[in-house]
């Protein structure tokens, strides 16, 4: 019995697995609270009107951003660990250097479609005051953003679990600096565009630091050997499945927000965003998780070390349910008293708060499935997957969000992500032994 209650408490962890994800643990931490920090400044200093505002410029940031990565982020994980296997740290640069490459031609034809149809998105928000001028200010740092989020991947491909940990929360802390700074010194409270300012310059010194962070991760001559190096329409063919797998996330992200600035107005956003803010909290303990898991799935795929991989992916996912049913069940329960110190005018988040919590403990069940079914080799069948069950996540928003405003956009985030989690997991239960 003694021995048990060590166990629990000091579980074995050979793969370093809870040790990188404390790290990233932390940093998801410092992101929420910190982005909490900027929406309650926002909330206060202006209104929560305004905090809509900056929730829609900041997705035009995040999204074609993201989106313009292809999964490119995500892939580099596989090769990188691909030539650091084979002892080329050389490979690994040249592997990085190539992707980026490609990743910042893809960003710069993102921003200018943004850019120039900066109009068409400002009309898209009908019942937002949002305004062309500043969607075209956004636009342009769509290219810092892909490069950071791009940088981010290679700091988890080397297990740098810290520092990759920091970019969670450097934009946002920058963002929640400068918008403090601003307020102080200069009081500038009708200045509307201020918060996106704020937010833009944060993105843009962290891209920055990121950039010289990977510069000294990879140095320049190693005296290894470059070889092999992969083209890149089979980077693509890996980095498409984590692409549509990064597309569900922003379809019920950032995809949200936008169709809540079509059907409905700068407050109706403001409570929704903080209710995804708030929920992602549950959802910490998936993701720190899942940053150090990922490249040794790879890893040990590579090396064949097949038994090894189910036993610490399954014991890694226990892990992540036990702890996130504790945490989301806490969390639901102190949601009234977080949502009243923003104000009575976000009472109406809590509903879709729970129902939010309740998919993120989804996530913890079946683990990071679909990025285990690509760093083995499934990204296929991944891709198939992934991309049929997207049809009935749009439908579901296109259906709900009109009918029941902040809560149909719960109830499609909850509906979308329980199938489409059920047909990857049973998939990766069939063509797994024993699993």
């Amino acid at each position: 019995m003694v021995k048990d209650w060590k166990r629990l408490l000091r579980p074995a962890d050979p793969e370093r697995i809870l040790r990188g994800g404390a790290a990233n643990l932390a940093g998801l931490i410092l992101r929420t609270f910190s982005g909490l920090g900027v929406y309650l400044l926002i909330a206060r200093a202006f209104s929560p009107a305004a905090l809509g505002q900056y929730v829609l410029l900041a997705a035009c940031i995040t999204l074609p951003g993201g989106l313009s990565l292809l999964g490119l982020n995500h892939a580099l994980s596989r090769f990188v660990q691909e030539q650091t296997g084979r002892g080329s740290a050389a490979g690994a640069r040249a592997v990085y250097l190539r992707i980026r490459t490609q990743a910042l031609l893809f960003s710069l034809a993102a921003a200018g479609l943004v850019f120039v149809n900066a109009g068409a998105v400002a009309e898209i928000f009908g019942r937002s005051a949002v305004t062309s001028g500043q969607v075209r200010f956004a636009a342009l740092f769509i290219p810092l953003f892909a490069l950071m989020t791009l940088n981010r991947g290679l700091l988890r491909a080397h297990h740098h679990s810290t520092a990759y940990a920091w970019f969670h929360f450097l934009p946002n802390l920058l963002c929640g600096l400068v918008l403090a700074a601003a307020l102080l010194f200069f009081n500038p409270l009708g200045a509307a565009g201020l918060p996106i300012q704020a937010f833009a310059a944060g993105v843009g010194v962290s891209a920055l630091i990121s950039l010289w962070l990977v510069h000294h991760i990879l140095p320049r001559k190693d005296g290894g050997r470059v070889n092999e190096l992969p083209r890149m329409g089979t980077v693509l063919r890996v980095s498409i499945p984590l692409f549509l797998l990064y597309l569900m996330h922003t379809l019920f992200t950032d995809m949200e927000i936008l169709l809540l600035g079509h059907w409905a107005n700068d407050t109706a956003i403001a409570t929704y965003s903080l209710a995804l803010k708030i929920a992602a909290f549950s959802g910490f303990i998936h993701t720190s998780l899942s940053v150090p898991l990922v490249p040794k799935i790879a890893e040990k795929h590579f090396q064949g070390r097949l038994a090894e991989l189910e036993t610490m992916y399954n014991c890694t996912r226990r892990r992540m349910l036990n702890l996130t049913l504790v945490l989301g069940a806490a969390l639901v329960l102190a949601a009234p008293l977080i949502l009243h110190v923003f104000g009575k005018g976000f009472h109406g988040a809590w509903l879709p708060l729970a129902l939010l919590v309740i998919t993120q403990v989804i996530f913890a069940a079946t683990g990071p499935v679909a990025n285990y079914l690509t760093m083995t080799g499934h990204e296929k069948a991944c891709t198939v997957i992934l991309g049929s069950s997207l049809a009935g996540m749009v439908m579901l928003q296109l259906l709900l969000i009109p009918l029941l405003g902040i809560l149909g956009a719960a109830l499609a985030h909850l509906a979308g992500f329980a199938v489409q989690r059920l047909l990857l997991e049973t998939y990766r239960r069939r063509i797994t032994p024993g699993a």
